[in-house]
């Protein structure tokens, strides 16, 4: 482009030159921006622009001084405007024009600032990264480090806390139809089959490795062509979604991934890294994608525009953005498909978040997501990212190791009293949770109150009461209405920040509100909580403590009508937790220590009284009706039931509302050990002879023990456990099989069972006074140790299925031997997917006269093995239902055997068994002789197409 410059001054206009100016400035930048990623192609262009753009500026510098009277004149008319160009503008440049070696060389770096104040600086041609672009990296850097080094803790401590690992799972099998809300310690995520496995599948260097593996296989089944598929994995395979119940350490999480990014551990060639906070965008102001992702001061340092900063990330590859919160976006359009928008467009900000969760926008960028469960699956399909990863919380080890950091010498008496508290001490894999019992307990332990603590409510109360009888906090208890005030307010309105406005509404004074960010409430351990944080925006420093507040809101300060429109809410999941703290507030003991922490007109009143009778008369209610619902919806309501009570631990109410609870209970879905502690705190309660049926269960942590040791204990009848797919050792099968008592249906497929298992379980099967209908064992590695011992479990069960368990020919003598020696048939013995060979086969021949059905599909067998099986059925003087040998190398050797015995079975199944049209003709003729016709299945014979062949 040539730079048109008039000969006089005359011939040039004021508005001109900033034209030529501007438009050389536009000229620099793209080919600043281009010489990026090749310096060599564009040097020269660069250089000679550098002449141009210089010229100008020195051009635009001469003229200022002829031009100031009419900038003058002009100054009353635009008094208004914020970008006088003559105030903006330096008026001149130092420079030493080298015309021999065609080199410009600028002395000091020169500023020219043009309308919107956006500062420029011509460096020194050997500098290929522009000044403001360098600041805008480290400005970007200094938030990342200042967030990611930010402690958020529900309690403070005398010395920083180490970090500690967090488990993270890419196992979710997910049911979008039934997920409820991520919370605390109880919150349901009612995934399907999530939880399979308490550890952790990935690490947090590997989630976006992991994104691009699930875009590539994705893009393997979703598109036809290579450069489909390499559109898809580029658009989907940057997009993370971390999922997980609040306080389970998502945002910790995310602060870990920022850090990391600083100091080049993972995405080592990031420059840009952006982190926000979802909750502090303003969704009621059309935004430009620029001011979504960063903030208006780092524009500012740098002296960037958004245009510029867009042209720095649009296609960048070595851009990482961190988006935490999204469960905190109260607007509805993120459920919906969403409109697509330019890079450049002004829109809401919810659109823009949907463009840059499908791909759309800034595809190139890494871009890390945290939600709750719910809120997740409730994004729409179209637009929620296809990689989403699980944080499970803490395992025992990282419990151990943060114990012993905030108990230092008192960490053995707290273990203990956890221990013997499982409610307490299961609510300790959520981070936020432990840290607030063990600091409680820490405390309790020095004044001897930690055994009065059963419970979280009573762990909360406990740290809350002790916090206001500090010295800080004298004279200011009237402040704690203020406080339940707002968190009641907030928690109606969905809201988790403050602005001062709220405060006021709140009727919590000035000085209150500061007593409340950070106090220290024990001199001798120098251990602070910390219940809000923020000055002109504010939230509880975790959102449990804004819910318990809105509990002690509810229970004390409500008016009684009030209260009564909110009672059908309780089952609800956005009322989950509250309605449990409520519950625990029931309790007498509970009630006097927080009336001691209120104003005497509030501790004095019976509205309590009222409002726990309105409460224990819903939860009554709640319990007759459980019967009227389907199986696989009454534990929900049973949960939510039980562990009100187990909250509440008030015998009154217990008995009353157990009275009239079904004692047939079905459990089903994920199980936390909070679950099954409430569960057991039912089993305790009352004089029912209880019988519990588990369909489907997937156990977390220790809640198989907890809930299993309670069975026992009460000695409850156990009709129906579908226990499938929990990884078991030999000390959790010991415990069930101490609760197998009228034990009619028992599936333990995919349990990672052992010998040693079965072993366990054996005295439990030979001790059931009746038969079992069936026991489900597939996919168990115990091989013929365990197949050994379930020999003498035959004469117990009609039903074994043993499909795929490792055993071979020895195991299948021990269970052959057994099935001989019966004084009855066993109904089906299924050993399908064990390589048995011919061997098995000779010692399954003598006892299949007390078998109705056999199944030895893919066992290895060859046509020997088929003629010796054929030969025991000719013996038989009652015909078998049914033998599956399929997928057996039998060929027509053992076709022609089996269709001399077809008259002994019912039917007959030999699929894919290599038999050929003379097999075929040969069991044809066998079988149009029969008077009582055999069902017989062969499958695709070669040579005759694709049709199957069976015979009827």
């Amino acid at each position: 482009m040539e730079l048109d410059i008039p000969d006089t001054l005359e011939e040039c206009s004021r508005n001109q030159l900033i034209n030529i100016v501007i438009q050389q400035r536009q000229e620099l930048q793209k080919l600043q921006h281009q010489l990026d990623s090749n310096l060599t192609n564009h040097y020269e262009q660069l250089q000679a622009l550098n002449n141009k753009y210089v010229s100008a500026v020195m051009q635009l510098s001469f003229i200022k001084q002829k031009e100031d009277h009419l900038a003058q004149q002009e100054l009353h008319q635009t008094a208004d405007n914020k970008t006088d160009w003559h105030e903006k503008a330096i008026p001149s440049i130092s420079c030493t024009l080298n015309l021999k070696n065609n080199e410009v060389c600028i002395n000091q770096p020169q500023q020219v600032i043009l309308g919107d104040v956006h500062q420029h600086n011509l460096q020194s041609n050997k500098d290929s990264t522009p000044a403001n672009v360098v600041r805008f990296k480290t400005t970007l850097i200094d938030l990342a480090k200042q967030i990611a080094g930010e402690i958020q803790l529900p309690v403070e401590l005398h010395t920083a806390i180490k970090t500690v690992s967090l488990q993270i799972s890419q196992k979710i099998q997910k049911s979008p139809s039934v997920l409820e809300d991520g919370g605390h310690y109880i919150r349901r995520d009612d995934l399907k089959k999530m939880f399979t496995c308490p550890k952790g599948n990935i690490k947090i260097e590997q989630i976006f490795q992991c994104a691009k593996e699930n875009a590539t296989k994705e893009s393997a089944k979703s598109c036809n062509s290579n450069d489909a598929q390499t559109k898809f994995i580029a658009k989907h395979g940057n997009n993370v979604m971390i999922i997980g119940q609040a306080g389970i350490g998502k945002t910790t999480l995310t602060k870990i991934v920022a850090q990391l990014a600083v100091d080049k551990k993972i995405l080592p060639e990031t420059e840009y890294i952006l982190y926000i906070r979802l909750r502090e965008v303003n969704f009621q102001q059309n935004l430009h994608l620029t001011q979504l992702v960063t903030t208006k001061g780092a524009l500012d340092k740098s002296n960037l525009s958004v245009e510029e900063m867009l042209l720095l990330v649009k296609d960048s590859p070595n851009v990482l953005i961190i988006f935490d919160g999204v469960d905190e976006v109260k607007v509805d359009d993120l459920k919906k498909q969403s409109t697509a928008c330019s890079h450049d467009a002004i829109t809401k900000p919810s659109v823009l978040i949907c463009n840059l969760m499908s791909g759309d926008l800034l595809p190139n960028a890494k871009i890390l997501w945290t939600c709750r469960p719910r809120q997740a699956f409730e994004l729409h399909e179209s637009h929620r990212p296809h990689t989403i990863l699980q944080i499970l919380g803490l395992d025992r080890d990282a419990q151990e190791n943060l114990g012993r950091q905030i108990c230092q010498e008192n960490w053995p008496q707290v273990k203990k009293h956890l221990l013997s508290h499982p409610d307490i001490f299961s609510a300790c894999y959520v981070p936020a949770t432990c840290i607030i019992a063990m600091a409680s307990l820490h405390l309790g332990i020095q004044d001897s109150s930690a055994l009065s603590l059963q419970n979280m409510t009573q762990v909360l109360v406990y740290a809350l009461a002790t916090y206001c009888r500090s010295d800080h906090m004298r004279g200011k208890v009237n402040d704690l209405s203020g406080l339940t005030k707002l968190a009641w307010c907030g928690f109606l309105d969905g809201k988790a920040v403050f602005t001062e406005s709220d405060v006021l509404k709140a009727c919590l004074s000035v000085e209150g509100f500061q007593a409340f960010l950070v106090t220290f409430i024990d001199p001798t351990a120098s251990l602070k909580f910390q219940l809000l944080e923020g000055d002109k925006c504010s939230s509880f420093s975790h959102l449990i403590w804004q819910e318990v507040f809105s509990a002690v809101y509810y229970m004390f300060f409500l008016t009684f009508d009030e209260f009564q429109k909110h009672v059908s809410e309780f089952t609800s999941s956005h009322w989950e937790v509250v309605s449990k703290f409520m519950f625990g507030l029931c309790n007498n003991q509970t009630k006097k220590q927080i009336q001691r922490l209120l104003p005497a007109t509030v501790a004095t009143s019976d509205l309590w009284s009222q409002k726990k009778q309105a409460i224990q008369d819903f939860a009554d209610q709640l319990s007759i009706s459980i019967s009227t619902f389907d199986v696989p919806e009454q534990c929900p309501k049973l949960l939510q039931i039980s562990t009100w009570l187990n909250e509440a631990n008030d015998s009154e109410m217990t008995n009353a509302i157990i009275y009239n609870l079904s004692a047939n209970l079905h459990l089903s879905g994920t199980f936390f050990p909070t679950d099954s502690t409430s569960i057991a705190f039912l089993l305790a309660s009352g004089n029912k002879d209880w019988e519990i049926n588990i369909n489907n269960i997937q156990f977390v942590g220790d809640s198989c023990i907890i809930l299993f040791r309670s069975i026992e204990r009460n000695k409850c009848k156990t009709p129906m456990l579908y226990l499938g797919f929990n990884d078991m050792d030999v000390e959790m099968v010991a415990l069930i099989a101490k609760c197998l008592r009228g034990t009619k249906k028992l599936w333990m497929v995919n349990c990672s069972l052992t010998g040693a298992c079965i072993k366990a379980l054996q005295q439990g099967i030979q001790q059931l006074q009746e038969q079992m209908d069936f026991w489900y064992l597939n996919n168990n590695p115990f091989g013929d140790s365990g197949a050994t011992h379930l020999a003498g479990c035959l004469g117990h069960l009609k039903v074994l299925n043993l499909n795929n368990c490792s055993i071979t020919f020895i195991g299948v003598e021990s269970l052959a031997f057994s099935v001989q020696q019966l004084g009855h048939k066993l109904h089906i013995l299924n050993l399908q997917n064990n390589n048995i060979g011919d061997n098995g086969i000779s010692a399954l021949a003598p006892c299949i006269f007390n078998l109705d059905v056999l199944d030895i599909n893919n066992c290895k067998i060859s046509g020997t093995g088929a003629g010796e099986l054929a030969r025991a059925l000719t013996a038989l003087t009652q015909p078998m239902e049914l033998i599956n040998i399929g997928n057996n190398a039998i060929g027509d050797q053992g076709a022609c055997a089996f269709s001399k015995c077809l008259e002994k079975i019912s039917e007959l199944w030999i699929k894919d068994c290599g038999v050929t049209e003379t097999g075929l003709k040969q069991m044809q003729k066998m079988h149009s002789q029969l008077s009582k016709k055999t069902r017989v299945y062969l499958g695709q014979i070669p040579g005759m197409g694709q049709t199957y062949i069976d015979l009827f």
